[in-house]
């Protein structure tokens, strides 16, 4: 017989209708931006092929947004915020080397 602590527990389903919301339930308002119509509050995505500049774009922005410092020079950041830079796709010496 099998002891019940080794026995695999079954996560509880998470109920999906309470974590995506209805167009009534989203929050009103105008759009706050982190950089002035480049980058708005929320969840933002990249995407291009390689080599393209996809780092060095991320890189100007988070210097940009961590310092409140107008993006490229042309787009203001109307209030600098701490930046976390997470860089799964390179080693710690690669990018060691971009940001040098």
């Amino acid at each position: 017989m099998i002891e019940a602590s080794k026995i695999a527990k079954v996560p509880t389903p998470i109920d999906w209708r309470k974590t995506f919301h209805t167009g009534s339930e989203l929050p009103d308002g105008d759009t706050v931006w982190i950089v002035e119509n480049i980058l708005p509050e929320g969840i933002g995505f990249f995407g291009a092929l390689s080599g393209a500049g996809k780092t060095w774009v991320a890189l100007s922005l988070a210097r940009a947004i961590s310092t409140g410092t107008p993006f490229l020079g042309a787009f203001d950041v109307p209030v600098g915020v701490p930046v976390l830079y997470l860089c799964p796709e390179m080693s710690a010496k690669g990018f060691k080397r971009r940001l040098k």
